[in-house]
């Protein structure tokens, strides 16, 4: 499963038109069980498109910690 997380808040036309900074998004977190995803996965990437940068994801009580980001993470959880 791959998900894409965007900032709604953060578009082209806030940035480039209206000369908006992204916002930093942090604290967040999803809930796999929200989700339907049982306790059967056995890798979760996230990976921030804007810094190039992939981090390794430890689930805590079925929740995954998002680290802080700007406009937009992917998160990807494996079988």
């Amino acid at each position: 499963m791959t998900m894409w997380l965007r900032d709604t808040s953060n578009t082209w036309q806030s940035e480039l038109r209206d000369g908006k900074s992204p916002l930093i998004n942090s604290g967040l977190k999803i809930d796999l069980k929200s989700l339907g995803i049982s306790d059967s996965f056995h890798h979760i990437d996230v990976y921030d498109p804007w810094n190039d940068v992939w981090i390794n994801s430890v689930p805590e009580e079925m929740k995954i910690s998002l680290p802080d980001f700007k406009r937009s993470l992917v998160v990807r959880i494996k079988k």
